[in-house]
């Protein structure tokens, strides 16, 4: 049985795929990110997304440029994703435990 959080996070990534045809593929996207208390961004960046199965991935090209030091890739196996308001949301945490929250639109 697929647990409940992967289930919401895949469908999050599912619904931000279907908000437009070209969040299918790799596509420009407006991204802003809050780590432990400090904004970064907005920023454009390249983000690439994909489900496979109970599996969802968003990986989001030259995130170093915009803050440093933190992944680039996040799946439906560490991270928490949701959409809101045609926004897809990633929560998830740094090597430190520290908390990072991401917003694409």
């Amino acid at each position: 049985m697929i647990d409940k959080n992967v289930a919401e996070s895949v469908s999050a990534i599912k619904q931000y795929i279907s908000k437009s045809d070209q969040n299918a593929d790799r596509h420009r996207a407006n991204i802003l990110i809050h780590v432990n208390k400090k904004d970064y961004g907005p920023g454009i960046r390249i983000v690439c997304t994909s489900v496979e199965g109970d599996f969802g991935k968003v990986i989001i090209e030259d995130l170093d440029t915009l803050c440093g030091g933190y992944p680039n890739t996040f799946t439906t196996k560490d991270c928490h994703f949701s959409f809101v308001a045609g926004t897809l949301c990633i929560n998830a945490e740094d090597p430190l435990g520290g908390k990072i929250s991401i917003n694409i639109t």
